[in-house]
């Protein structure tokens, strides 16, 4: 899966990974930072950019807040409207880099699991940046570039070219396509300070299994600066 291939078996690889009954790590370290957001941003819309089959918008609070889910994929996209569409849910067709909502529309924003699959993470912050209001809160969770060793590891097969590191990868009990762009730790602050996007924190979480000094994955937060 990356910004140009959804295909069905990934897609459903996918789905039957994060449908898999109990608790998983995304419970400890990912719904949690979402809450996070939430409880501090105190938004009346928030957005999904790469919302897959829907489940961050079942494992979030969402009582005083409208929820979109933005995603390219037809297949996930269907099965988020399956099992999680409601008066307040909304699941749209698109991608990180054209968004299909209009200007400073929402009061926060997040993407989890999708920017490393991107070879333009500057356009997909600026989409960020012009679909939030001022002051809007974003959170951003994606391959924390310093474990790029521990990433590697997981594509036996894998092919580089450029920045594209493309193979195979297991996916719960399959092996599935998988694509991850190395973009250096300053290429993404970068790409989210050009659009006018102001970060406030980082964290590096989820320890990697055979390099326990590398944590895999990393999160950035952080508001939209106001219009002078």
């Amino acid at each position: 899966m990356d910004d140009r291939n959804f295909d069905q078996q990934t897609a459903q690889d996918w789905i039957n990974v994060v449908e898999k009954p109990g608790k998983s790590w995304r419970d400890e370290h990912v719904y949690s930072k979402l809450d996070s957001l939430i409880h501090d941003a105190l938004p009346k819309t928030i957005l999904d950019v790469g919302c897959g089959q829907g489940i961050c918008s079942e494992k979030i609070d969402l009582t005083k807040c409208k929820y979109t889910g933005v995603e390219p994929s037809p297949y996930l996209l269907n099965r988020a409207k399956q099992l999680y569409s409601s008066g307040e849910k909304t699941f749209l067709s698109g991608n990180a880099y054209d968004l299909p909502v209009t200007n400073r529309s929402f009061d926060a924003a997040f993407s989890i699991l999708v920017w490393h699959l991107l070879i333009d993470i500057e356009k997909a912050a600026f989409e960020i940046s012009r679909v939030l209001a001022d002051n809007g809160k974003f959170l951003i969770v994606t391959a924390n570039p310093d474990a790029y060793l521990a990433w590697k590891s997981f594509y036996p097969d894998a092919k580089l070219t450029g920045k594209r590191l493309e193979g195979t990868m297991p996916l719960g009990e399959a092996l599935s396509r998988d694509v991850l762009y190395l973009h250096t730790f300053n290429e993404i602050i970068s790409s989210i300070q050009n659009v006018g996007l102001t970060i406030e924190s980082t964290d590096t979480f989820l320890p990697a299994k055979d390099f326990l000094e590398l944590n895999l994955l990393i999160s950035i937060q952080g508001r939209k600066n106001a219009r002078g």
